[in-house]
C-alpha cells in the first residue's frame, strides 16, 4: 500500500519514526476518522497549514468534521513519504464523491457529479 522512499539510502530510526507518524496521521484521521486521536498529532499552540483550520486539535476537527460532511466516502492512500533531516513530505491520493457543500477561502465549492 506504501511506497514509502528516503533521500538517504540508510534510514536511521527517527527517519522511520516520521514515517511511522505520517501513516497513522492519514489512517486514524481521514480514513478513520478517528478524532479523538487529533490531539496526539497537534501541540496546544499549534496552527494548521490550511486556513480553513482553526488553531491546534480543536480547529482541526471543527475543519474535518466539515469537510467529512463534503466528502463523507473520503479514502486517503500515501503514494509517497520523504524524509530529510527535520523535514517530512507525504504525497497522497484522496478519493470520494463529493456530496455537500463546502467553504474554501470563503468561497462555496460543490463538484458536479458525472
Amino acid at each position: 500500500m506504501y511506497d514509502v522512499k528516503c533521500i538517504r539510502q540508510k534510514g536511521n530510526s527517527q527517519e522511520e519514526k516520521n514515517k511511522t507518524v505520517i501513516r497513522s496521521f492519514i489512517d486514524e484521521i481521514f480514513n478513520k476518522y478517528d478524532l479523538s486521536s487529533v490531539e496526539k498529532y497537534f501541540g496546544k499552540d499549534s496552527v494548521e497549514g490550511s486556513p480553513q483550520a482553526g488553531k491546534a486539535g480543536e480547529g482541526f476537527k471543527q475543519f474535518l468534521t466539515e469537510f467529512s460532511k463534503a466528502f463523507p466516502d473520503m479514502h486517503t492512500t500515501t503514494e509517497h513519504i520523504v524524509c530529510i533531516k527535520r523535514s517530512r513530505s507525504s504525497v497522497s491520493k484522496e478519493s470520494g464523491m463529493h456530496e455537500a457543500l463546502y467553504y474554501l477561502d470563503g468561497i462555496t465549492k460543490l463538484v458536479a457529479r458525472t
